[in-house]
């Protein structure tokens, strides 16, 4: 028989992982719900890990305090969004020139993540002076990428 506590550890598992998908799902039907549920849910973190955002059309959305570790972003439209707001970039797929742009203005968060043992952003220095490299050109592939 399962405790309370493993009860309540995989409610909060599945709560997580729903609330991942849905996020990913809002995104991609269109940037006026998306907007419209980050006014609503402002405490709330996105959380765009991993998303496959090929292609979307995110010109003027709302991205601040965004998670978007490992969200592919190439061929995204990102016209008008605030990509300063966004909290990491870490190890997202970004086309070269929006690359170049958060390189140049905004390095630290490249190499930004969350630390679950600490429950904070942390910053890797060392990953941060390998991205300030003029020959530091974004993230290698990794097999399997891009199914």
């Amino acid at each position: 028989m399962m405790s309370c506590k493993s009860i309540i550890a995989i409610l909060l598992f599945l709560a997580i992982n729903i609330g991942c998908s849905h996020q990913v799902h809002l995104i991609k039907s269109g940037i006026e719900n998306w907007n419209k549920w980050r006014d609503e849910n402002k405490l709330i973190r996105p959380d765009l890990r991993g998303a496959d955002l090929r292609g979307a059309r995110l010109e003027g959305a709302h991205l601040d305090n965004a998670d978007l570790d490992s969200a592919n972003l190439r061929g995204a439209i990102l016209d008008g969004a605030d990509l300063g707001q966004v909290r990491s970039y870490y190890r997202a797929k970004l086309d070269p020139d929006i690359l170049s742009e958060i390189k140049g203005n905004w390095p630290e968060k490249l190499a930004t993540f969350w630390d679950n043992g600490k429950k904070k952003w942390v910053v890797d220095d060392t990953l941060l002076e390998q991205i300030k490299k003029p020959d530091w050109y974004g993230w290698p592939e990794e097999k399997g990428q891009g199914k």
